[in-house]
């Protein structure tokens, strides 16, 4: 099957690349193009709408999807739960079969009524990592961690998460950082210089306990990276979102406090207490990192890629045709950072 991508900013081609990955390791002719210069006709179009304020003209491009003959598939990569419908003409988002996201509202009620019927998933947020087991969590150093800019889904929870922790006098590592991006400034008894990475992937691998609090939506990279470091995960309610999480399952995976967080000290005290039943989460939340989330360059995983593209009801994705080209090109995508 012949694909293209076009996308209107960066932020569409982080979330693009993994896909086109996932598309090219089930042998399908993939293409990016940057700009509306000599693309050819593919059976399938995928564009990327841009969020950000400031966009560059597409009317060319507009016109070229219009005339298309073929699928065309909208996608957008932003912490917003809805799809901007407003950033491109109606009669595109009619003309589109399919409409993707890599999370949803659970509501379908707030959804647009043009796309709400077409919607689909594009995976979810998470960066390439591999899962490392590390020590078990009672040879851990420390007990709660948490790092992150001072934004939250509901308003400055993640300020009321940390006060709460710190008042109950149950001690964490962490606190909030600057983010230039946000105009949202940490509170003077929160705040934490920003650190690397690495450093933070280090801290996880010596938390018992990692917080996955609310943040620009209520789904955050945090989730996934503290399952990687086989942390017992206290996450805020993300009931009001979906997203393909593979069977992922709160009290067995992972644990789910109140989005008003008021039993947050409560079930932190607990399984501080309760170190074999907290264990057994972890391990839960890490097997099902490793088999559904582990990926390193695009080579998305293929359990993931298949949950994924079963929510593409307006598509007919079956494998591409195998060539000894493709094999190799499917080889060495665990070393591909960009596609």
């Amino acid at each position: 099957m012949r694909i293209i991508f076009t996308e209107e900013d960066a932020c569409m081609h982080i979330r693009a690349r993994c896909m086109r990955g996932g598309l090219i390791k089930n042998y399908h002719k993939v293409k990016a193009f940057a700009d509306n210069v000599d693309i050819p006709d593919p059976d399938i179009w995928f564009h990327g709408v841009s969020h950000l304020p400031e966009r560059k003209d597409f009317s060319n491009l507009y016109k070229r999807l219009e005339n298309f003959k073929g699928k065309l598939v909208l996608f957008q990569n932003n912490d917003e739960l809805e799809f901007n419908v407003e950033r491109v003409p109606e009669s595109l988002v009619n003309k589109a079969v399919l409409i993707l996201k890599a999370i949803w509202p659970s509501d379908s009620s707030k959804i647009h009524p043009l796309i709400r019927n077409k919607t689909g998933f594009l995976n979810p947020f998470l960066k390439p990592d591999r899962a490392i087991a590390g020590k078990d969590l009672l040879n851990r150093n420390v007990k709660i961690s948490f790092y992150g800019a001072a934004t939250s889904f509901s308003q400055y929870t993640r300020v009321e998460a940390l006060r709460m922790l710190r008042d109950a006098g149950i001690p964490f590592e962490g606190g909030l950082c600057r983010d230039s991006t946000i105009p949202v400034e940490p509170p003077e008894d929160l705040l934490k210089p920003s650190i690397k990475k690495s450093e933070y992937l280090s801290l996880l691998g010596d938390t018992q306990i990692s917080l996955a609090l609310h943040g620009y939506n209520p789904l955050t990279f945090r989730l996934f990276e503290s399952f990687s470091r086989r942390c017992l995960v206290i996450a805020q309610d993300l009931s009001d979102i979906r997203f393909v999480d593979c069977g992922l399952t709160p009290g067995l995976h992972y644990l789910s406090v109140k989005k008003d967080l008021s039993d947050l000290v409560e079930r932190t005290r607990y399984y501080l207490e309760h170190p074999d039943e907290a264990q057994k989460i972890a391990d839960a939340g890490f097997n099902h990192f490793r088999k559904y989330f582990q990926y390193s360059g695009v080579d998305l995983p293929q359990p993931l890629y298949r949950e994924v593209v079963k929510t593409w009801s307006g598509i007919d994705m079956k494998q591409g045709s195998f060539t000894p080209f493709a094999l190799g090109f499917r080889l060495i995508l665990p070393l591909i950072h960009s596609l």
